[in-house]
């Protein structure tokens, strides 16, 4: 095993080396992404949730999407609780949300639960107004105390699955109270504005729970107002889930069905999608979108921008990174396009801390920044005076924590050889996933190679758990916690890209969190497949629109 395990390190030092040999050109830089449909603070009446537009083919009714996610077993199929990938990706299609991410607009947010929204000025206070005539699908009516009920379970601090909540609990954290005027309105109090509370509202898992059933009642089935109702789950096996014809949107959905196959073996995976038995595959690995690109031209290959970043950790705690000028000299020694060709295959974006979209630096600001520059020389030049400057000219020892898992240790070998340039020997230090996950989240690290870190919405708040007051690299800046507070308590999207470039900056110079790259998700669908379009894999999972052309 031990020989195995270092013959493949010793394969990603070699593709390493001879790609930096060459100097063979990266991907070209993307282009910036369409900016979103701002967010005004009145919304008129809306129509349907959204129009299949990808095809100029009149939807069809009729037939059962086979569904792959690369994800385990869920825990359970309570997503009131949870918002975990195994369980998100195959039952949120039973739920619905008060507002949701456009299937076909991703940068667009509109109703789901709620026909519209208003905010006051202060940008304190939300009132949603409720679709009328909702029912669960037990028959029970949905009304606003179904939303009260979720909204105050999620922040109260009390709730017996509040350590499974934890994630919601940041995302709807500020709320103050939630009044229900009547059984159709909602509105929720604020204790300063947010300006990522709108978004939050349509993350995917933000689905609404009813109130009639109690805390564990949905562990083993699911009951909510979406498109499909649960049928069958067959542990390691399938999960079925299956039309609910008193959907609150009149003529959807267009299927029958949903079928999600939870296979563990990629090998498996393939064969199954080569015969059609798999009609969407998705968050492929790049290995594998390469083969259905070769061996399956028929099929089609959606890539997205994803919401995930790659990145590594340098502890600002343990010396000799307690130093700034040497984490800045680690952080400039490293070649983003490099890494996008041999850590990530190509799928991915350069790009700082802000999600691809809106709140982004465009590409052309970004490959002037110092670690994006090229050609490399000046950087390193640059990096090789601060280890100077810091006592260390001719480098030193120090460990690289990572998991013993293929998608951790391909950064670890990477990172290893990129850092070698500044003489800083980094031994990896590889761990079970569990023990590498425990060491990491108590700091008992200098430096670490993680994988992607979720961003869960193309927010800057999607992502601020990892440099944000309680992050793991030991960094205490109180320059950067106030930014992330003032860029979160402002509704005006100008004062607020001002206030995150700030942070972004700020972040930078830091460099306790080095961003690399952000990935891009990589999805394998046959043509039969309609008004389907790929994003976040925390995201467009109700499949409301998609339908099959025979």
């Amino acid at each position: 095993m031990l020989t195995t395990k270092w013959s493949r390190v010793a394969g990603y030092l070699t593709i390493v080396s001879l790609l930096a040999a060459s100097c063979a050109p990266a991907a070209p830089p993307p282009q910036t992404p369409e900016a979103p449909v701002p967010i005004p603070t009145t919304v008129g009446t809306p129509g349907p949730a959204a129009t299949p537009k990808a095809t100029d083919e009149e939807p069809k009714y009729g037939g059962t999407l086979t569904v792959y996610t690369p994800r385990l077993d869920p825990k359970d199929l309570d997503l009131i609780s949870d918002h975990t990938m195994p369980g998100l990706t195959k039952i949120r299609a039973a739920y619905s949300g008060l507002l949701q991410y456009d299937p076909l607009n991703h940068g667009k947010i509109i109703p789901d639960l709620a026909e519209r929204w208003e905010a006051t000025p202060d940008g304190k206070s939300y009132t949603f107004f409720l679709r009328k005539g909702v029912k669960w699908h037990d028959g029970q009516p949905f009304s606003s105390a179904d939303v009260k009920y979720t909204l105050q379970r999620t922040v109260d601090p009390n709730d017996p699955e509040k350590i499974r909540l934890m994630t919601k609990r940041e995302a709807m954290s500020g709320i103050t109270s939630v009044e229900t005027p009547d059984a159709d309105t909602v509105r929720v109090n604020l204790q300063l504005p947010r300006g990522s509370f709108i978004p939050w509202t349509a993350w995917g898992p933000m689905v609404m729970g009813p109130k009639h059933i109690p805390i564990g009642g949905l562990a083993n089935t699911a009951v909510g107002t979406g498109a499909f109702k649960f049928k069958a789950y067959l542990r390691s096996s399938t999960l079925d889930l299956v039309k609910n014809p008193d959907y609150f949107i009149k003529g959807r959905p267009y299927l029958d069905g949903l079928t999600f196959y939870i296979i563990k073996d990629i090998t498996t995976t393939m064969a199954a999608f080569r015969t059609r038995r798999i009609l969407l595959a998705r968050d492929f690995l790049p290995s594998k979108a390469r083969e259905v690109k070769e061996t399956m031209p028929q099929a089609e290959l959606q890539v997205a921008d994803g919401l995930a970043f790659g990145f590594f950790g340098i502890n600002a705690s343990k010396p000799p990174f307690t130093d700034q000028r040497v984490r800045r000299a680690a952080s400039m020694a490293i070649d983003r396009e490099a890494g996008i060709q041999v850590v990530a295959e190509g799928y991915a974006s350069i790009g700082t801390f802000m999600p691809p979209g809106e709140w982004a630096r465009p590409t052309e600001e970004i490959v002037k920044l110092p670690g994006y520059r090229k050609p490399k020389d000046v950087d390193i030049a640059e990096a090789k005076k601060l280890m100077a400057e810091a006592g260390f000219a001719n480098g030193f020892k120090t460990s690289l924590l990572t998991a013993s898992l293929a998608e951790y240790e391909r950064p670890a070998v990477f990172l290893k050889d990129q850092l070698s340039r500044l003489g800083i020997d980094a031994a990896l230090d590889m761990k079970e996933y569990s023990t590498y996950n425990n060491e990491r989240t108590v700091g008992n690290f200098s430096l670490t190679a993680a994988g992607p870190g979720a961003a869960y919405i193309p927010d800057p708040a999607g992502h601020r758990k990892y440099y944000g007051r309680e992050n793991f690299v030991g960094m205490k800046d109180n320059k950067i916690f106030d930014l992330i507070d003032q860029q979160d308590a402002t509704t005006d999207r100008a004062q607020r890209q001002k206030l995150l470039r700030e942070l972004d900056d700020r972040l930078l110079e830091q460099a306790a969190i080095v961003p690399l790259y952000w990935t891009k998700m990589v999805t394998a669908v046959w043509p039969e497949v309609k008004s389907f379009k790929e994003w976040s894999v925390m995201n467009n999972h109700a499949y409301t629109n998609v339908w099959l052309a025979k």
